[in-house]
């Protein structure tokens, strides 16, 4: 068996509509150091259907890369620990079901990985939607204005905690760091505690300046659902990280940050979702958390002015901006 140097992740679920455009992406530059793990949560469309005949339909040179289990329905972090517990490359990757890679994707990651071997890498990626006949890209993401090797000093690990770009799809990580991390299971948002953990022990990281992961801004997805049942759950997972990021500043006050980003992100939520006085309520349930922390590690003009006045800094953001 050939020497795994890469590990792709996929949780899979009710993406009949997508997966072919995922795999056909990956299987177009496959190699023989790479593998693609996917795990079927329980899909009930046609999605692992389509899934297991592309597969077939493979050569079989490529086919042989391709990993293919099933369970039932418990969500993507339950997937994607099924699959870290499968990996065997050297790094592991995270790649959403809807979303397709540019075709130079495994050939940056072995740039990087053979030329700097680093224990994480962040990488560039545009957003799409799309339009009836098209595809139109309407943002991109990027961790930081950097490019290359750097040392994950205690300043840049404060600069990218200010940042807040926990999207796991946008990192891939040496899996000897990963050791026994998991994702959560049952909230949303487990990319934030699952990344800000690895990140701390970390010595170092590769800037990508490549644009080479596609995501799908798709407003059907389970995150922006807008359903009563899934409001609460926004809300559930808002109070869990807010509550654990909390915990951890006494372990270490970088996460004072997340702390406090993850609160003004939760109220702006519950004031479009729930009113102004269902935002206010929340905010006290969470005022005497303040005293542990560090606004100094604050870098963004608007996180820290939140820390300062509260509601007041968000009401007053919302009259500004209508």
């Amino acid at each position: 068996m050939s020497w795994i140097k890469l590990s792709l992740i996929i949780p899979m679920y009710n993406v009949e509509s997508y997966i072919s455009e995922c795999i056909n992406s990956i299987q177009n530059q496959i190699t023989d150091e790479v593998e693609v793990i996917i795990i079927d949560d329980g899909s009930t469309d046609n999605s692992k259907k389509i899934l297991d005949e592309l597969i077939f339909n493979l050569p079989k040179n490529k086919a042989k890369q391709f990993k293919v289990f099933s369970q039932k329905n418990q969500g993507q972090s339950a997937a994607r620990n099924k699959a870290l517990n499968i990996a065997c490359g050297e790094y592991v990757g995270f790649i959403d079901s809807d979303d397709i890679l540019d075709g130079n994707y495994i050939k940056e990651l072995f740039r990087i990985i053979n030329g700097y071997e680093p224990d994480i890498i962040s990488i560039r990626a545009a957003g799409f939607k799309k339009l009836i006949n098209d595809q139109s890209a309407i943002s991109e993401m990027k961790l930081l204005d950097k490019v290359g090797l750097y040392d994950l000093t205690d300043e840049l690990k404060i600069e990218i905690f200010n940042r807040h770009h926990w999207y796991i799809w946008s990192y891939i990580v040496k899996r000897s760091i990963i050791r026994n991390n998991r994702f959560i299971s049952g909230i949303y948002f487990e990319d934030a505690v699952f990344l800000s953990s690895l990140v701390l022990r970390l010595d170092n990281i590769y800037f990508s300046d490549k644009k080479i992961y596609n995501y799908r801004y798709n407003m059907n997805g389970s995150l922006l659902s807008a359903s009563s049942k899934n409001v609460q759950k926004n809300i559930d997972s808002y109070k869990f990280i807010i509550n654990y990021f909390y915990n951890e500043i006494r372990n270490n006050n970088f996460y004072s940050i997340s702390y406090v980003i993850s609160l003004q992100t939760y109220l702006a939520y519950l004031k479009d979702k729930k009113g102004i006085f269902a935002m206010i309520k929340a905010y006290y349930e969470f005022f005497d958390y303040h005293k542990y922390v560090n606004k100094k590690l604050l870098l963004n003009r608007g996180n820290l002015l939140f820390y300062k006045f509260g509601v007041s800094f968000l009401i007053f953001l919302s009259i500004f901006r209508k």
